[in-house]
């Protein structure tokens, strides 16, 4: 069975280039949406790069970190996302219990 997504990964700002470098190798075909910078800017990327609806959307990533999750809550928790990936740094640095609530 195939996946397209969309997949949410939430990494560290720290590593979110060596990430974006790690899915151009081993997944050249997917398309890969970089969540970061003001609100602003995160505001032109839901409308341009997401698609129409949350129904039918463009990408099959979406690469961002734990804190902007968290602001965004509300516009990225309309999703339905197949999968959520996280980065184990990030586990450590917010805790699992965070997660579970």
């Amino acid at each position: 069975m195939q996946q397209y997504g969309p997949f949410l990964v939430i990494v560290p700002l720290s590593t979110i280039t060596a990430w974006q470098m790690q899915f151009a190798i081993w997944a050249p075909d997917i398309n890969v949406i970089t969540y970061i910078g003001t609100a602003p800017a995160r505001e032109v990327i839901r409308t341009h790069e997401f698609g129409v609806s949350n129904k039918k959307l463009k990408m099959n990533v979406l690469l961002t970190t734990y804190e902007l999750t968290l602001r965004d809550a509300k516009e990225l928790g309309d999703i339905k996302w197949q999968v959520l990936a996280v980065d184990e740094v990030c586990l450590s640095y917010i805790g699992v219990f965070t997660l579970n609530r």
